[in-house]
């Protein structure tokens, strides 16, 4: 009967060090987890352009793809002015 005492807590006292053991394991997991989505969060703040530089770079990037020619009337009367000169 000892003998099974005995075998008990020494099984109980196995499954505790490895329970501990797995939770050292997981938080040591999600501390490194946790270390790079903070260098990966900080690198992403790096490379970000201000509000400002975004609308922008918005703007160039709307010029680019959507190029406008604006004639004026004053340029055109102008042009006809010119040419009954000639």
């Amino acid at each position: 009967m000892r003998e099974k005492k005995l075998c008990h807590h020494a099984k109980m006292y196995t499954v505790q060090i490895v329970r501990e053991l797995v939770n050292r394991g997981r938080t040591a997991a999600f501390e490194e987890i946790l270390g790079l989505l903070e260098r990966t969060t900080a690198e992403s703040d790096e490379l970000c352009p201000l509000p400002e530089e975004n609308v922008r770079l918005h703007k160039l990037l709307d010029a680019a793809l959507n190029p406008e020619v604006l004639l004026h009337r004053a340029d055109i009367q102008q042009l006809l002015v010119q040419q009954e000169w000639r």
